[in-house]
């Protein structure tokens, strides 16, 4: 490791800060939030307990529904644009937070193809590119089947 910068890279974003303190620093890392990759859902949907987690919520106000599987309808109170590469539009990023919203968390692939992305679906893993670059990438859980995206959380640096 360079003790002049160390680089962490989330996602194709990275984060520096310089590594030339006498004992090592201390970061808190803001815990990760992991949602599933959903062919069907046509916006991202958050679980509300994932809000300590997140950097940019703001308040709705004006009311957004969700019918669910069980045809139970959802609101969302708030939204959020999510820590993904510049290179999502805005819109993209756009996220919709359901305190309704009890099993888990979704990304909307039809929301990043909307976007000029391509989602590629493996047995092991999901890749979600944009111009042949590689944006998102998400690993199939064993125990359910669908695939998992870690969203990247910003990085704080802590001093002694």
């Amino acid at each position: 490791m360079s003790s002049q910068l160390q680089k962490l890279n989330t996602l194709g974003q990275s984060y520096s800060y310089p590594c030339v303190y006498p004992v090592a620093p201390i970061l808190h890392i803001t815990p990760h939030i992991t949602a599933k990759a959903d062919s069907g859902a046509t916006s991202h949907y958050l679980k509300s307990e994932h809000i300590p987690s997140l950097t940019n919520v703001t308040p709705l106000f004006h009311c957004l529904s969700a019918m669910l599987p069980n045809n139970t309808t959802i609101t969302a109170t708030n939204q959020e644009t999510l820590p993904f590469a510049a290179a999502l539009s805005h819109k993209a990023k756009k996220a919709l937070i359901f305190p309704g919203l009890s099993n888990e968390s979704l990304l909307s692939i039809g929301q990043f193809c909307d976007d000029n992305c391509t989602a590629i679906f493996t047995k092991e893993s999901v890749f979600i590119l944009k111009q042949g670059a590689l944006l998102i990438h998400g690993k199939q859980n064993t125990t359910d089947g669908l695939w998992d995206i870690r969203l990247p959380s910003p990085v704080q640096q802590k001093l002694l």
